[in-house]
């Protein structure tokens, strides 16, 4: 197996100042590309930290790719040490000197002199032109291991591993292709996922993984290459059938983050209907989710029951139980289904009411109503006020969403 690793400077990254968004989309693109990352390592700003971790790295890698620390101040190291570790001297490119000054030339300034450091590069090293910024990039080979070095800056490093480490990766390491699969799910936690696919027989040559987020919980299906359509819409179906409602979308394409928002939109533009939302506890997140889309015809906020009450047309509620608060989401989505005039009318429902005691958790109130039907749930959602926010618009569109899947 091939061993690629990742390696990453800069004080910034251990102090927790600056998020390593690098490591994270340079696995992204080996991985797409059949290869596998063994390992993330991050060091600060000591030279002696950064010269151990290359020569560990060459001893036990294939590949790394390294990000950060070739800019122009006392702190960027990353030349130095690879001269160190690698017993290789520093010599001035004349080309990255000329393609430096040139970037302050068209910007009608000096060079300052502490920019002469980036084109110092190690004598074995073959540079990586940076046309987006002033660090040239380079690599080289040690002890068997391949290795380029790019800035941390996430523009250039981008550009810099598309135009010449991608070209390089491919032509040193045999390509095979893996095909990635996301599960997107509503509702369920990790735990529950976990039970829920025990059944499941996942080959040996696909690799499970979870990932946990505010818009849901995801299970990524990682094939190998060779796996046959057939096969992977035949694993596919076996999850969707074991999750069963949970499961909002199916995507294998990682540039696009499906949400709960967009598979709502798309169902409703599908069949030319349109909707109306009434908001409390989400205070506005709904409708801030679907901005610009036709098919939303009206969104209201209401910040107290008095409010609603008299939107509504009601003096009082009648009893204070869940039933009650039910009866009078619908009646919230009915009016403002026939104020906008849509086909849908959504209502949610939550003023800060506790549940069993527990003010960490509320009780929200979700109706949806046609012309004909009126539907409601009682769902809790935790947590801080954000949380609360955020989790009760997605409660309500995914109420929504498996109204208009059994309902078609």
């Amino acid at each position: 197996m091939i061993k690629i690793e990742i390696l990453s400077q800069g004080e910034e990254l251990l102090t927790g100042q600056v998020i390593d968004t690098n490591a994270g989309w340079l696995s992204d693109e080996l991985v797409r590309m059949g290869l596998t990352i063994t390992r993330h390592t991050t060091v600060g700003d000591e030279k002696g930290d950064l010269v151990a971790v290359l020569k560990e790295i060459a001893a036990r890698a294939d590949g790394c790719l390294c990000t950060g620390g070739l800019g122009p101040t006392v702190d960027d190291l990353t030349a130095e040490a690879v001269a160190e570790a690698f017993a290789v001297p520093l010599q001035l490119d004349t080309a990255a000197l000329a393609q430096i000054e040139g970037f302050f030339e068209h910007r009608g300034q000096p060079m300052p002199v502490s920019n002469r450091k980036q084109a110092l590069l190690p004598a074995t090293a073959i540079r990586l032109d940076n046309l987006w910024g002033t660090a040239p990039g380079f690599s080289l080979e040690y002890a068997g291991c391949w290795f380029g070095f790019m800035p941390g800056v996430p523009n250039e490093m981008k550009q810099i591993f598309n135009h010449a480490i991608r070209p390089a990766f491919l032509q040193r390491f045999p390509q095979q292709p893996k095909s990635l699969v996301i599960i997107n799910t509503l509702g369920l936690g990790e735990s529950d996922l976990q039970d829920r696919i025990q059944a499941i027989a996942i080959p040996k040559d696909v690799r499970l993984g979870f990932l946990t987020a505010p818009e849901g919980n995801q299970i990524k299906l990682l094939f190998d290459a060779g796996f046959s359509k057939s096969r992977v819409q035949g694993l596919i179906a076996d999850f969707k059938k074991e999750l069963g409602a949970s499961v909002f979308s199916v995507t294998d394409d990682r540039s696009y983050k499906q949400t709960i928002y967009d598979v709502v939109g798309e169902q409703l533009t599908h069949k030319g209907l349109t909707l109306a939302v009434l908001e409390t506890l989400s205070q506005g997140e709904m409708a801030s989710q679907c901005l610009g889309q036709s098919w939303l015809l009206s969104a209201m906020y209401c910040q107290d029951f008095m409010q609603l009450a008299h939107f509504v047309g009601i003096d009082y509620l009648a009893k204070d139980t869940g039933k009650a608060w039910c009866q009078l989401a619908e009646k919230s989505a009915e009016r403002v289904r026939r104020k906008a005039k849509s086909d849908y009318g959504l209502a949610q429902l939550c003023f800060n009411k506790q549940v069993d005691g527990q003010p960490p958790r509320v009780a929200i109130y979700t109706a949806v109503v046609t012309a004909t039907t009126a539907v409601s749930f009682i769902d809790q959602v935790g947590g801080p006020m954000r949380r609360q926010q955020r989790q009760s618009a997605l409660k309500a569109f995914d109420r929504l969403r498996i109204f208009l899947q059994e309902n078609n």
